[in-house]
Parts: structure tokens; sequence; C-alpha cells
């Protein structure tokens, strides 16, 4: 998780996942832009590593541990090759390390303009969610809709704020370089599963290793 790394700096520059405000009630909001990944030269792994990037990044700071998150994601314009570069077990995996392993009080999760060829796909997802989680996801036909349900002032110029994505993501990896000894720390860290205790996650702790979340062990979820 080094954001320095050549690899994660590509998958930075993408603006595809950028942390954008924060809502009154202080959850920091998260903004997936799908098609800004290049989903032809990155699979579901380097998604996956930017979602742990962020997220740890993110989880450093003790507010966004209490407040939760609100993620965004916008899917208009998303391509078949978004959903095949995933298969049916690295979805299954990925969820359940978030589900078993990552301290992250999601409160609202927003899909926008989500395509009718994802729906599947979506349904599948929805399979492994709790469901205290099944009721803070909410799906919009349009931005206009989105606006309606999540203050506009804390999204990007391009979705009705005031500043752009492009800045609000190069402030984000400036926060990240802030961040870096942290997350190498993490890379670091190992975990020792097993061993006659009871506290390994009921689908066992490889899908969380393999994941790249094991560093969210260091903290305790609030919930």
């Amino acid at each position: 998780l080094d954001p320095q790394d050549p690899e994660i700096s590509a998958l930075l520059d993408y603006c595809a996942l950028v942390p954008v405000g924060r809502e009154p009630s202080g959850r920091i909001v998260v903004m997936g832009v799908v098609r800004n990944f290049d989903a032809t030269r990155h699979g579901s792994d380097d998604m996956i590593r930017l979602n742990m990037l962020v997220t740890e990044a993110l989880l450093d700071d003790e507010a966004n541990q209490i407040a939760g998150f609100t993620h965004v994601f916008d899917n208009s314009s998303m391509t078949m090759a978004h959903v095949t570069c995933w298969t049916l077990e690295n979805i299954g995996g990925y969820l359940r390390s978030i589900a078993n392993g990552v301290p992250i009080r999601l409160k609202q999760n927003h899909f926008v303009n989500v395509p009718s060829f994802a729906a599947q796909v979506s349904k599948y997802c929805l399979s492994y969610a709790s469901e205290k989680l099944k009721s803070r996801i909410f799906c919009h036909r349009s931005i206009d809709e989105l606006r309606k349900n999540i203050e506009p002032s804390v999204l990007p110029e391009e979705y009705g704020g005031t500043v752009p994505l492009a800045k609000l993501n190069e402030n984000f990896k400036k926060y990240l370089l802030s961040k870096r000894d942290m997350l190498l720390a993490l890379d670091r860290m190992e975990i020792v599963l097993g061993g006659g205790t009871s506290a390994e996650p009921a689908h066992g702790g490889k899908d969380i290793v393999d994941a790249g979340a094991v560093g969210s062990f260091r903290k305790l979820q609030i919930d």
C-alpha cells in the first residue's frame, strides 16, 4: 500500500476513488467514478488495492472511525470490462474480507446509474450483505436524484459542489504521502491466525489476508 509505488500512483491518477467532503454529521464522503478506472489495463486486484489504500489511510483518522463513511458510486458509462475483470471467487473473497476484517462504519452507500448488465452481479454482492447494510444501500437513476438525498455541497464540482474532482484528488494524494509511513507499516505487519484462539472470522482468515486487509485488525470496530 505504498502511494509512491508506480502502479498505485497510476491508480490514484484515475480519480476513480476520492474522498470529496464531509457531511454535517461528520461522515466522510468517498466518491467512486467507475468509468475513470481503466479496466482494460487493471483488474479486480488493483481495484481492491486502491480501495484498501483509501480505506486504511482514512481510518487512521479517529473522526472517520467514529462518524463513519458515506460512499457514492457513479456507474454511468460503466462498461462490461468493469464487470468481467472480476470473478465470482474474487467478489466473494473480497466481500467476506470487508465484512469480517475491516472496521469501517458504512453508514450510507449510494449507487447512481447502475446499468442493467450489472444487475445480476449487484444481486450476488448483496447476498453477502447483512440486513443492516442492505438497509443502508440506495440506488438512484440520475445525479439529480442523488442530489436530493445527499447535500450537493459535499460532492465534487462536476456533481453540484464547488471543488473539481481532479483538485480533490490532488489534495488526497498529498494526504496519502503524509500517511505513507503508517501504510508501509501495515504492509510489514504480520498477524497469526488460529493457534487455538476463537478469534478467527466465521469464513476463515485467508480471504482477509489475500485482500490486503490484515492491517485493519489494529483498531476495534465501533458501531
